[in-house]
């Protein structure tokens, strides 16, 4: 056995390694936790021993110096909260777990985390930039989308020491990459990640402590527009400030004689412009390589001529505050090889990447001088070959290369945007290119994966991986809708329809932390939670809201997400610091009742076919689960009083929803597969009532003879329900469907991520309405979570899966099904196979934890080595690996 994870959140960290991402948060107090790997049969923690120590020699020497936990005899060995002496800024700490598990002592490797900037005042320094010039440099077609020229900005210092640590902190206004004695730092891309910048704006911390070299030393960074400035949405752009952008940096050196020197942003810096024309998210980049400057950040450089900058403070800024980054920060997490290279019938290039992804292409290639490639993303291509790109309305996802004429060739990686497309179309190359002097860098926020499926069924093998690659494109930085259109916002509903799928595929903890710090930000004064967050306005960010406000299923992520996370992850603490935020929302909820009724507004199930729920059913039925899990979180923290009021309040709106819309047959308002879902899920109904609605359930399923017809609310709770109430096969019927509307539809007519809608393209029809009609779109891609919970059947019993339940429901269709979670508390799997009579079923349960495996005993058989407890309705097994047969 060892101890396999060690993790450290709510301090700004790096170099923690495994699960729980860092959540980087400079104001709060540490929180450890840990998990232990082995295949040892029945082991469990006994005891454990958490230090913090001001070296690395003394932590490896077990000396907890900053903080010893002593023995604590708890097998409870996550969220433990720091207890020690108080923590100093800038400083890098070291912690290691000890435990008895079993009768084995483990200790765990040395993991360390490092205390951003505690104090605002800390940063002895300002934004800096320089004069803002809207007249780009060349004349571009794109005039009423051009950005601004990125500013160059370098500082030069000498370093006549030792140096022991160089640790920087830097954020812009805008998204900027820093530069170190010649080279680009990798830890980061478009950093930093959008956030609601009249609120807050998030820093990012550097381990400098090796680029910084005796002699002459040069510190660069580029600013783009992003999320600050670019457009956003179909609002423009300047949402938070135009230019001059600004950037901030702090790099504190210490030297091995205790001496330090600060570099700041300040006076001493040199600024100028160089070869990005503009960037911008959603029009793309300019580079003329022609003006690039070589050698600008690296020493030796002659910066004579270079302007000296300006104080940078946007009006709207005023008040932002500091934090350090939370969660995982977006990066290039991966490479993809183009699969084609062609031309259309226009003589233009047309690279095939095989894959709809979200990032940059980076290309080699060569000619002459002054001669400009430009470069045009998509996601299809229309029948003729050439690219298609009107799903993306005003978007026009185009760079612009102007070539330098090097005869080795030349590179081309755009810094400052991001493209969603599969398709590349290249003109103005007078060649075609070879598919290895091209590859697509795929970005989003560094969450690990931990979820993995694979079955029997070509065509659900590839569901799983078109929502994983869809949760990828649009995890950058916030869960947006769609990467490549002019719209790219954090859509509260596609959130949290999403975000139980999320949690499966990848360690998304700190990701949805920081989004939850969005939704706060965001919150109306009367308790509200807009539609999308970060919120966005018209009239540069000063006029109406672009969107609405408290609509059902949207805003009720202020309650899903927490809860979810903390059934997920295990952390209380997630549900206290969102409690005060959903107590505001449900009252503002309350206060658009008429007698507990919510009314008729909203977007109901979005995009369902031909069977729109009725928005007030709708509305009423999320008011009322968002009461029920008030109640739950409530008991869950120990608040008494409010435990029983959310408790009557549940039982009030579901009383009221009844009486409104469902007739004494059991006919609820609308008669949609989605309303006897809600009713169902939401547990509306007294058990001698639910039976009766899941038969009306299934008949509106036979009615669409045997297909689907809900929208992205419904859809993701469809067949969990179907199985919950005893329909599995009709539940399996769903998933294989390949014909219109069904998951396999979308993935015969060629679909390697989620699409918007269940039409998106057919071959009949070809292209769905363009105003809306994204090719990756994850929302219905949430059946994923019903992958894991159902067919493999991996759910939690406790928060952080210390117990969990194994309950796979076995179809003939499948001939077998491998599911892997990589839960926080460890790795737990489940498959299962057909065999002669029934069905073989092999689970693993990590250390530490319990596993209730919900097979009936009188049908199941333990077929391996290994105590298990019968049960009326299963079997009770600690840690160990473990083979059942069940027999038909």
């Amino acid at each position: 056995m060892r101890i396999s994870k060690v993790m450290c959140e709510h301090m700004l960290c790096d170099e923690i390694s495994y699960k729980k991402t860092p959540v980087c948060i400079d104001t709060e107090t540490p929180v450890f936790s840990f998990a232990v790997e082995g295949d040892e049969y029945d082991a469990a923690v006994k005891c454990y021993r958490i230090i913090v120590s001001s070296t690395r020699d003394k932590a490896m020497n077990k000396e907890g110096d900053v903080w010893d936990s002593g023995l604590i005899y708890s097998s409870d060995i996550h969220d433990i909260l720091y207890d020690g002496a108080e923590l100093a800024s800038k400083t890098t700490y070291y912690f290691r777990f000890f435990a008895l598990c079993s009768k084995t002592k483990l200790a765990s490797k040395i993991g360390m985390f490092t205390t951003g900037l505690l104090l605002a005042s800390e940063w002895k320094c300002g934004f800096i930039g320089i004069p803002a010039d809207k007249t780009p440099k060349f004349e571009c077609e794109e005039a009423d989308k051009i950005g601004l020229p990125a500013p160059y900005l370098r500082r030069s210092f000498e370093v006549t020491k030792n140096v022991v640590s160089a640790k920087a902190y830097a954020t812009a206004y805008g998204v900027y990459e820093l530069y170190v004695n010649g080279k680009k730092d990798e830890s980061y891309v478009l950093a930093p990640e959008w956030t609601d910048y009249t609120q807050s704006l998030q820093y990012q911390y550097y381990d400098l402590t090796d680029k910084i070299q005796q002699g002459e030393n040069v510190i660069g960074a580029i600013v783009g527009d992003g999320w600050f400035s670019g457009n956003i949405a179909i609002v423009g752009r300047n949402q938070y400030g135009d230019a001059p952008l600004g950037f901030m940096l702090n790099l504190t050196i210490i030297y091995d004689d205790g001496t330090e020197d600060v570099i700041v942003t300040d006076g001493n810096w040199r600024g100028n412009k160089g070869a990005i024309v503009y960037t911008d998210n959603q029009t793309g980049e300019y580079y003329d390589a022609r003006l690039e400057m070589n050698g600008w950040c690296a020493p030796g450089f002659d910066d004579s001529e270079w302007l000296e900058p300006i104080g940078v403070q946007p009006p709207k800024t005023i008040g932002t505050r500091l934090k350090a980054s939370i969660g995982p920060q977006a990066k290039v997490m991966e490479y993809v090889i183009p699969i084609e290279v062609t031309t259309d019938k226009n003589g233009f290039v047309i690279v095939d990447m095989g894959q709809n992804m979200v990032g940059v292409p980076e290309i080699k290639i060569k000619g002459s001088i002054g001669q400009k490639i430009v470069f045009r993303f998509g996601e299809m291509l229309n029948v003729d070959g050439t690219l298609y790109t009107e799903n993306l309305r005003s978007a026009l996802q185009t760079d612009t290369y102007i070539m330098s004429g090097d005869e080795n060739g030349e590179v081309f990686h755009p810094h400052f945007t991001f493209h969603g497309f599969r398709y590349i179309e290249i003109s103005g190359l007078d060649y075609v290119p070879a598919i290895e002097d091209i590859k697509g860098c795929v970005i989003y926020s560094a969450c690990e994966r931990t979820g993995y499926i694979e079955t029997s069924n070509a065509m659900v093998n590839k569901l799983f991986s078109n929502a994983l690659w869809g949760q990828k494109g649009n995890f950058v930085g916030v869960p947006t809708d769609c990467p490549q259109r002019d719209e790219r916002m954090g859509w509260t509903g596609d959130a949290q329809v999403f975000c139980r799928t999320a949690c499966y595929n990848m360690d998304c903890y700190g990701f949805y932390y920081k989004y939850g710090e969005d939704l706060i930000e965001s919150q109306k004064p009367n308790g509200a939670i807009t539609d999308v967050v970060p919120h966005v306005k018209w009239n540069n960010g000063i006029g109406p809201d672009l969107v609405g406000n408290a609509n059902a299923a949207w805003g009720d992520v202020m309650f899903i997400m927490p809860y979810t996370l903390y059934t997920m992850y295990g952390d209380e603490n997630i549900l206290w610091k969102y409690y005060d935020a959903m107590e505001s929302y449900f009252k503002c909820l309350l206060g658009t009742t008429n007698g507990l009724l919510r009314p008729d507004f909203g977007y109901g199930d979005w995009l369902s076919i031909d069977d729109d729920t009725p928005k007030d059913v709708l509305s009423t039925a999320y008011f009322a689960y968002d009461a029920y899990l008030m109640y739950k979180i409530s008991d869950i923290l120990g608040k008494d009083y409010e435990r029983v009021y959310y408790a009557n309040m549940f039982e009030k709106i579901s009383k009221a929803w009844r009486d409104a819309y469902m007739d004494e047959n059991g006919i609820i308002k609308g008669d949609t597969q989605c309303c006897y879902i809600l009713a169902l899920k939401m547990k509306l109904l007294p058990t001698e009532q639910r039976a009766r609605a899941a038969k009306h359930l299934v008949r509106t399923i036979e009615r669409k003879n045997y297909h689907l017809s809900t929208g992205f609310v419904g859809v993701s709770y469809l067949l969990p329900v179907l199985c919950d109430c005893g329909y599995s096969d009709i539940a399996y019927r769903l998933l294989l469907n390949d014909t219109y509307p069904s998951w396999g539809y979308s993935i015969k007519n060629g679909a390697t991520t989620i699409w918007e809608r269940w039409n998106s393209y057919t071959i009949e029809n070809g292209f769905g309405d363009v105003g809306m009609n994204s090719f990756n779109h994850y929302s219905l891609g949430s059946v994923v979570e019903w992958m894991y919970a159902y067919m493999g059947g991996i759910r939690p019993a406790k928060p952080g899966f210390k117990e969990f339940f194994v309950r796979p429901y076995f179809t003939d269709k499948l001939d077998f099904v491998n599911v892997k979670y990589d839960s926080i508390s460890g790795m737990i799997t489940s498959s299962w196979k057909k065999i002669e009579g029934g069905y073989e079923l092999t689970i693993t349960v990590p250390v530490n934890t319990k596993a209730y495996v919900a097979l009936d005993p009188e049908k199941t058989t333990l077929v391996t080595e290994g105590k298990c407890k019968k049960r009326t309705k299963g079997f009770v097994v600690p840690s160990g690996k473990y083979v059942f047969e069940y027999r038909i």
